[in-house]
């Protein structure tokens, strides 16, 4: 799980892909800004604020379960996407 409003939160993904996609990684570093993301339908979605299980231990197998849980029924519900992270203002 990746999370944050942080760039990590973008690239994160080529970090499993490994080198073969640094080119890609460099490329997304050095042209897109912060209209392009909103520009091109970014969504997202978040476990909100009100969830406020603690995890017991640095990797609680049990937190990660109730974080998938609240993840899913809220998918179930109809959550809606997100066009930026939260505080985020957008642009016109």
């Amino acid at each position: 799980m990746v999370t944050g409003i942080s760039t990590g939160a973008l690239t994160a993904p080529f970090a499993f892909l490994g080198p073969d996609y640094d080119d890609d990684l460099k490329i997304l570093y050095t042209t897109t800004n912060t209209s392009d993301i909103v520009r091109n339908d970014f969504n997202l979605t978040y476990i909100p604020s009100d969830f406020t299980e603690e995890p017991s231990e640095g990797f609680d197998p049990v937190y990660m379960g109730k974080l998938f849980e609240r993840g899913y029924q809220m998918a179930l519900d109809g959550y809606p996407w997100e066009k930026a992270p939260p505080g985020f203002i957008l642009e016109p």
